[in-house]
């Protein structure tokens, strides 16, 4: 049956073609959903992309990039971020009691050398 298998290949009606690797699985198809809480008691349910291992590298991901990506309470990429960076002649230096990606910018000390980072 396995044999048979293998050889196996179709296209569904909504145009996906259907075969089945050596083993006599199907590639790996995924649907990628987000979830999320509307008016206190109504989970809602998104798709916004999916996975399909059988489709050829750099096509088996795709993501829906329209608004509804994030929901009705974001309509952009939230920017994740609590400093601007450093300008020429000053380093970072971390703040105490804060994640790594929160700093200040303190001015270099003589001797010390700052790049664009």
């Amino acid at each position: 049956l396995n044999a048979l298998m293998r050889r196996v290949k179709f296209r569904t009606t909504s145009g996906d073609e259907i075969n089945f690797e050596n083993n006599g699985d199907q590639p790996a198809r995924y649907d990628i959903l987000k979830y999320y809480l509307f008016r206190l008691a109504n989970l809602k349910r998104i798709k916004v992309g999916s996975f399909d291992a059988s489709k050829s590298d750099g096509n088996q991901f795709f993501f829906n990039n329209s608004a509804s990506l994030w929901g009705p309470y974001f309509s952009e990429f939230v920017y994740s971020n609590c400093s601007e960076p450093c300008i020429p002649g000053y380093r970072k230096a971390k703040i105490e009691g804060k994640p790594s990606c929160c700093y200040t910018c303190a001015q270099c000390a003589d001797g010390e050398m700052s790049n664009i980072t």
